[in-house]
């Protein structure tokens, strides 16, 4: 007989893969008291359309799928059977439910795939598609300002997809194309104009006639103006009745029409403009997801019009002129063009009775109660969950289900289920997780989302707290380890240096990658987030001590300072990439991605790198001034004391 709760590879048998669902915390105390208590938040990251693997189907001959008649939870491999096959209990609120109409046959339960496995897709019943689907439609918005303009439509014109595209190119105007069958005609539209498009067979075009548009677009002379606002309300128009994709490649401010905004420092003033935030919540409600990318070279604000991404569940990437041959723009653009799971979709989630959702992280819009938005999904599209404990719980274990309702491509509407059950332990310590990564990507994610809000002392002060509530816990019973010069407990150095990474992510300077970095913090799932932690201390990935002793001429060093990488090598170092840099001069500063820096730009994403040799006085300085080093570490494990004796 099939056992749900049988421990499989450290986890319960009939638990949704952690592909799909990661939990920060691999189990949770008694109480919320305890909970506080252990000082690490307790949180569950949906990646419901994962595309490293496809959970099993699942239809009902009656057109009805089996679900709790009360909460409304989908059947499940951990639902308690009071009579086989025909009754069974709700593992989430206990109610008891009647199948007759369509009874298993748990003799033979492998042929349920929903009752042994923890993660399917059940196929809803016709008449319940918001609206056909016709294939992949996209608006295209590029600023004809970009200073590498022909560079992006090459980008374009060699991505290969199947989508049908309309082009919209704008500087102070905006220029919409057609199509006819022998060729392409312009459009041209002032900002002020009241715009009624109906031939929207003529503007979606195949790859062949975009081609030609791209081509005109090349010759268009920019006036360096920018009425982005009014183009992205055209592109909307144009979807509002079929949904799709909307990518805008933009590179100046805005200063032209309604979206007219003022460039201030993002951390301490406020947006001048919030109308980017009603359009983006008026594409979300017509099923239109948006892609930015930003192609700047000065400095733009995002933060003052990134709502058109992050509020329909698209996502947004930073790219510097310098950087633009590293791979990583034309991967985003593919990804926008081709990347596309699932339209209309919406999710909820469901836990147990003595849990209670608190907060929700990730790029959507809330709908009605605690239904969520995204229009469009990718391989992507991630959501975070804070739970915390509302009264005392006694059983064994707790259980969350969430549910993500979307149409595929193939317009066959689905509803992904995963369900999780999570044991329940009454000592703290059997809390803490083996892999610290989920709960501190989490706690930077927190940080992250506040960082508009609040200042960086008090973002700081924020997480030393948390640090001091889980080194007291656990100061006593774990055997105390020297990290660098300063002692902490041994099942905490993991922890220790993830902090570390990030308190330094929150010192980066205001400027738009760091907003780009807070958006792209937000979106992803959290286990992923360990990749985007500097290596200030040690490598992300072993954990390995770094050296950090400036003298010391044999070591190599990587360090940020809100604008560039600084990379200081020693006389060891034999790659000969670095040694044909620097073998002439102490200093050269890096822009593109040859040799070794190709691996380096997944740790340091678009910013520059300074190469130095190490023991130069350019090389203390930086290394001095910008390194999160011993000193540091010994400050913080000092803040961190300092701390548990005043509590």
């Amino acid at each position: 007989m099939f056992n749900p709760f049988e421990i499989v590879n450290g986890q319960y048998k009939g638990n949704c893969s952690k592909e799909f669902v990661t939990l920060t915390l691999n189990s949770i105390p008694n109480t919320r008291e305890q909970l506080n208590e252990l000082g690490l938040p307790f949180a569950i990251c949906c990646h419901p359309m994962n595309g490293t693997s496809q959970p099993p189907k699942v239809s009902f001959p009656n057109g009805s799928i089996n679900r709790c008649e009360y909460c409304r939870a989908f059947i499940n491999p951990f639902v308690e059977w009071q009579v086989p096959g025909t009754r069974f209990v709700c593992n989430l609120c206990g109610h008891v439910n009647y199948l007759n109409k369509s009874p298993y046959q748990l003799y033979n339960i492998n042929q349920y795939p929903e009752l042994i496995n923890g993660c399917v897709d059940f196929i809803v019943p016709e008449g319940f598609m918001p609206r056909i689907i016709d294939g992949n439609h996209i608006v295209l918005l590029i600023d004809l300002n970009c200073p590498v303009l022909e560079y992006v439509i090459n980008c374009i014109e060699s991505i290969e997809h199947n989508a049908r595209v309309a082009v919209i190119a704008y500087d102070d105007t905006i220029h919409l194309f057609k199509a006819t069958p022998t060729n392409v005609c312009e459009n041209i539209i002032m900002p002020s104009m009241e715009v009624d498009i109906c031939e929207s067979t003529s503007i979606f075009m195949e790859k062949p006639k975009l081609n030609q548009v791209l081509e005109l677009i090349k010759k268009i002379i920019p006036n360096n103006k920018n009425c982005l606002l009014e183009a992205l309300t055209i592109a909307g128009s144009l979807l509002k009745k079929i949904g799709g994709k909307v990518i805008v490649i933009n590179s100046t401010p805005v200063t032209s029409g309604t979206g007219v905004y003022q460039p201030r420092n993002p951390i301490v003033e406020k947006r001048s403009n919030d109308i980017y935030k009603k359009v983006a919540i008026e594409l979300n409600n017509d099923g239109i997801t948006v892609d930015l990318h930003l192609v700047a070279s000065s400095y733009v604000d995002l933060s003052q019009f990134v709502d058109i991404s992050s509020k329909t569940g698209g996502n947004t990437t930073y790219n510097t002129l310098n950087t633009l041959n590293d791979g990583t723009f034309f991967t985003s653009l593919y990804q926008s063009f081709c990347d596309i799971t699932g339209f209309d979709g919406s999710f909820r989630l469901r836990c147990s009775p003595q849990m209670r959702v608190v907060s929700r992280y990730g790029h959507f819009i809330m709908k009605i109660s605690d239904i969520i938005s995204s229009p469009i999904s990718s391989s992507k599209t991630a959501l975070t969950i804070r739970l915390t404990i509302d009264t005392p719980i006694v059983a064994p274990n707790i259980f969350i289900q969430s549910s993500y309702l979307y149409t595929a491509p193939d317009n066959t509407r689905c509803i992904r289920v995963c369900t999780i059950a999570i044991p329940v332990v009454s000592q703290i310590h059997q809390c803490l997780p083996k892999d610290f990564s989920p709960v501190c990507g989490f706690m930077g994610m927190i940080l992250m989302d506040q960082r508009p809000e609040l200042k960086i002392n008090d973002l700081q002060n924020s997480l030393i707290n948390q640090m001091a509530k889980v080194y007291k816990l656990f100061s006593t019973t774990s055997q105390q380890v020297q990290l660098y010069s300063s002692m902490v407990p041994q099942n905490l150095v993991p922890f220790t240096l993830y902090c570390c990474s990030i308190l330094v992510m929150l010192n980066i300077p205001p400027s738009d990658y760091s907003i780009y970095l807070r958006e792209k913090i937000l979106g992803m799932k959290i286990n992923s987030l360990q990749q985007m932690f500097f290596p200030i201390l040690y490598d992300a990935h072993s954990l390995q001590q770094i050296p950090t002793d400036t003298s010391n001429i044999d070591n190599l060093i990587l360090a940020y300072n809100g604008e560039h990488w600084i990379l200081s090598i020693g006389n060891k170092v034999e790659d000969q990439d670095i040694l044909a840099l620097v073998e002439h001069q102490p200093v050269c500063v890096i822009t593109h991605s040859e040799g070794i820096f190709s691996s380096l730009r997944t740790i340091v994403g678009n910013a520059s790198i300074i190469v130095c040799k190490q023991g130069s006085e350019t090389a203390n300085n930086y290394l001095n001034n910008y390194l999160f080093g011993p000193f540091q570490l010994d400050s913080l494990v000092q803040s961190i004391n300092n701390k548990m004796i005043s509590k």
